[in-house]
């Protein structure tokens, strides 16, 4: 599929392709006009240049997937991130309870733990690399009753979706893992509406007191501050203590007067 449009029955096609949802703003094709996708499983992949489906190295290989979740509750957050899984949840409901009616992209959406979090009465699309983590994610969020619920087996910093077509952007416990983190934020201002925020957690350095090792690049607060500001973003860290995790929300930069 090409450019793919989610329309449900109660959307209304304008003559430019855009679909206006009841008291919502207009909203584009989801998808590039450029992008191919295939659908497998429940989930979507996007089409190389031969036809193929892109497939990308995850640190948990599928075959192991249904350990994701323990591995994250009895060991990367206690003995790791020196935090506990329990209060990483609380906080993000706290920190999501007023988004509601949004369409929403969780970047890194794992097994799909946000559904927890996250008000139901919000459109839902996710992206991972990991297919195996992807097909639990979909249970877990068809489950708790978000519709629509598109998953897509694709990188951070290489989204298949139009410009301005999310309204609120997530990334949890993922950031450490994207390699060019300018051009993953770069993407991010990208497929978010001009108004849009992004609500993101991350271990750093400088509360990482034990000194633990944690996989992926640490960049320091100041780094983050610095590359969301060359790329769009305002950063406000959130008052949230949890082990090394930091808690920030990306909102647009003020344009210079």
């Amino acid at each position: 599929m090409r450019g793919t449009l989610v329309k449900e029955p109660w959307q209304s096609i304008t003559p430019a392709g855009c679909v206006a949802p009841p008291m919502r703003g207009w909203y584009c094709t989801v998808l590039r006009e450029e992008i191919d996708t295939t659908e497998r499983s429940d989930l979507h992949y996007v089409l190389d240049a031969d036809g193929k489906p892109k497939r990308y190295k995850a640190w948990l290989s599928d075959r192991l997937a249904f350990l994701y979740d323990w591995i994250m509750e009895h060991n990367v957050l206690p003995k790791v991130l020196s935090g506990d899984l329990a209060a990483h949840l609380d906080a993000l409901r706290r920190i999501l309870s007023e988004v509601r009616g949004q369409r929403v992209l969780d970047v890194g959406a794992g097994t799909g733990n946000i559904a927890t979090c996250l008000p139901t009465d919000n459109e839902y699309w996710g992206v991972d690399v990991s297919p195996g983590l992807l097909r639990r994610a979909h249970r877990r969020l068809t489950r708790a009753g978000f519709h629509p619920c598109e998953l897509y087996v694709t990188p951070a910093g290489d989204l298949p979706f139009a410009d301005g077509a999310f309204d609120v952007l997530l990334c949890n416990l993922t950031l450490n893992f994207v390699t060019d983190l300018e051009v993953a934020l770069r993407e991010w201002r990208r497929v978010l509406q001009p108004r849009g925020e992004a609500f993101c957690s991350v271990p750093v350095p400088e509360r990482n007191a034990r000194g633990a090792k944690i996989n992926g690049a640490l960049r320091p607060e100041a780094e983050l501050r610095e590359a969301a500001q060359r790329c769009g973003f305002a950063m406000e860290t959130l008052d949230v203590e949890n082990g090394t995790i930091l808690y920030f929300r990306l909102s647009p930069a003020p344009s210079p007067r």
